[in-house]
Protein backbone atom coordinates (compact mmCIF):
# COMPACT_ATOMS: atom_id res chain seq x y z
CA UNK A 1 0.00 0.00 0.00
CA UNK A 2 2.73 2.26 0.84
CA UNK A 3 6.16 3.22 -1.47
CA UNK A 4 9.41 4.09 0.03
CA UNK A 5 10.49 7.93 -1.17
CA UNK A 6 11.95 7.25 -4.02
CA UNK A 7 9.30 4.47 -5.46
CA UNK A 8 6.93 6.87 -4.68
CA UNK A 9 9.55 9.98 -6.47
CA UNK A 10 9.51 7.95 -9.84
CA UNK A 11 5.68 7.24 -10.06
CA UNK A 12 5.16 11.14 -9.36
CA UNK A 13 8.10 11.83 -12.08
CA UNK A 14 6.50 13.04 -15.87
CA UNK A 15 6.84 10.80 -18.18
CA UNK A 16 10.20 10.57 -20.53
CA UNK A 17 7.66 8.96 -23.03
CA UNK A 18 7.52 11.38 -25.85
CA UNK A 19 4.10 13.57 -27.13
CA UNK A 20 1.69 11.67 -28.68
CA UNK A 21 0.65 12.18 -32.53
CA UNK A 22 -2.91 13.37 -31.19
CA UNK A 23 -1.95 16.30 -29.06
CA UNK A 24 -4.59 18.25 -27.74
CA UNK A 25 -7.12 17.21 -30.28
CA UNK A 26 -5.22 19.36 -32.95
CA UNK A 27 -5.26 16.38 -35.19
CA UNK A 28 -9.23 17.69 -36.42
CA UNK A 29 -8.37 21.41 -37.48
CA UNK A 30 -5.34 19.96 -39.75
CA UNK A 31 -5.70 18.33 -43.42
CA UNK A 32 -5.08 15.50 -43.77
CA UNK A 33 -1.53 13.95 -43.65
CA UNK A 34 -0.63 10.51 -44.80
CA UNK A 35 2.58 10.12 -43.31
CA UNK A 36 0.54 10.88 -39.61
CA UNK A 37 -2.28 9.61 -40.41
CA UNK A 38 -1.13 5.93 -41.55
CA UNK A 39 2.60 5.64 -40.70
CA UNK A 40 3.10 7.51 -37.45
CA UNK A 41 -0.76 5.55 -36.41
CA UNK A 42 -2.77 3.02 -36.91
CA UNK A 43 -5.04 4.32 -40.29
CA UNK A 44 -8.91 3.47 -40.55
CA UNK A 45 -10.70 3.39 -43.67
CA UNK A 46 -12.43 7.35 -42.67
CA UNK A 47 -8.56 8.21 -42.06
CA UNK A 48 -7.41 7.32 -45.40
CA UNK A 49 -10.17 9.06 -46.84
CA UNK A 50 -9.43 12.07 -45.26
CA UNK A 51 -5.89 12.37 -46.92
CA UNK A 52 -7.43 11.68 -50.79
CA UNK A 53 -10.50 14.50 -50.28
Amino acid sequence: VFLDPSSAARVLRPSTRGRRANAFALEELLPGDLERECYEETCSQEEAAEIFH
